[in-house]
């Protein structure tokens, strides 16, 4: 039991310092920035809403988009990864060929949707 919370302290540690460390960057950036141009400063962080709802917005999109397509590309990465790992395999039996036109066949149905 000892082992399990020093491990779980030790990954809190870690977390809260990588948190720590972000939000010292963040500070300090706007304070160098609203000592250096206090009317940039404001007018970037008023665009920040702006830009994260536009983030937002792409980011549902790519993910409504691979919903349909999702099986066949893991099709298409589970032919590379096993042709990768059998490449011995498939030269022997010469069917890299046939394997290229698979993952072409999966890739291009799921791009398009």
């Amino acid at each position: 039991a000892l082992q399990l919370w020093a491990y779980r302290v030790k990954n809190l540690n870690a977390a809260m310092g990588a948190v720590n460390e972000s939000l010292g960057a963040i500070i300090c950036g706007l304070i160098i920035a609203f000592i250096g141009s206090w009317r940039m400063s404001i007018l970037m962080l008023a665009a920040l809403p702006v830009m994260s709802i536009a983030g937002t917005i792409q980011f549902m999109f790519m993910l409504g988009g691979t919903s349909m397509g999702n099986d066949n590309m893991k099709v298409a990465q589970q032919v590379v990864s096993d042709s990768v790992q059998n490449v011995r395999t498939v030269h022997a039996i010469g069917c890299a060929d046939s394997l290229v036109k698979t993952f072409d066949d999966r890739v291009h149905t799921a791009s398009s949707g």
